[in-house]
């Protein structure tokens, strides 16, 4: 089985920086060093030529990097294929959760779907990027476009308004719906364009009204915490508006939205896929997703 430390290394291989890495993979920098150094310890080879504007790879580094792929490939195919083997592993669901993938309509879906099925809940903590969602069946989330939804089926339950988060002393903290007036001469953080054409429509709208438009190429929780010590506005769906204690969402003009529901992995044990019809058919009733509505 290949070691989990190879997901860093092709990061910061990809990004060429540790810093730029651990933004990608939500952990800090110090936390990908680390697991370079360890990775390298137990190779008892550089991998990593480190200077000030970056790193750069060794052969060595080469070599592994163009072997690495093949063998995570492999791994998951022999995972795969246990698990099918595996009659007890079919009754057991992992479910990915991570600080922007929290459970808020979940839990009442699996709560009635266990009563009538009997099924074993694992939560998978999602710590190394979009990567590690390969080690889980279903994920709750926003559909935004990122990379990994490409191959994942999506069912919808409701949309969620784009809202934009300000520190607590910023000066429009003490609106509710902010202004074209507002957010001219502001800076707008939002995700990297080309991934939602909601995202992008929304980036061109801010551009149009006179604000100035950061983009980040990844969100985590360093994200919210630069934009609050910096003054800067971030674009957030709704259902992340209590993320962050010390900022506030604000309601913002031109209506947009995105869709919000539950994610299947296409190699989803086959728990999970009775799951995912379940809740398919629950949220035929009206009366039931507008309840779970009231979740976000």
């Amino acid at each position: 089985m290949y070691n989990r430390q190879l997901d860093v290394f092709l990061k910061v291989a990809e990004l060429g920086s540790f810093s730029r890495a651990a933004r990608a993979l939500f952990v800090t920098p110090s936390a990908v060093i680390q697991q370079i150094n360890t990775l390298e310890s137990h190779f008892q080879t550089l991998l990593f030529v480190r200077t000030k504007r970056g790193v750069a790879l060794t052969e060595a580094g080469r070599y592994l990097q163009a072997e690495s792929q093949a063998l995570i490939e492999r791994n998951e195919q022999v995972l795969r294929t246990l698990r099918r083997l595996s009659g007890d592993e079919q009754q057991t669901v992992r479910l990915g959760t991570d600080i922007l993938h929290k459970c808020r309509i979940f839990s009442e879906i699996w709560s009635d779907y266990s009563a009538v099925q009997p099924c074993q809940l694992v939560m998978t903590r999602l710590e190394l990027g979009w990567k590690q969602y390969d080690h889980t069946d279903l994920l709750e989330s926003v559909c935004d476009g990122e990379i990994w939804q490409k191959d994942w089926r999506f069912l919808p339950v409701c949309h969620t308004p784009l809202m934009l988060m300000c520190s607590r002393t910023h000066p429009l903290s003490g609106r509710t719906m902010l202004t074209e007036s507002d957010l001219k001469g502001k800076t707008v953080v939002t995700i990297c364009s080309g991934m939602s054409r909601t995202l992008d429509d929304f980036a061109t709208a801010m551009t149009n009204i006179g604000a100035k438009v950061r983009y980040v190429s990844a969100y985590n929780y360093s994200t919210f915490n630069i934009c609050d010590m910096q003054g800067e506005l971030l674009q957030i769906p709704a259902c992340w508006r209590d993320l962050y204690p010390n900022m506030v969402a604000l309601s913002v003009p031109g209506g947009f939205a995105l869709e919000y529901g539950l994610w299947l992995h296409p190699d989803a044990c086959a728990a999970a896929a009775r799951f995912w019809a379940f809740a398919g058919e629950q949220l035929e009733n009206e009366s039931y997703r507008a309840r779970l509505m009231k979740r976000l």
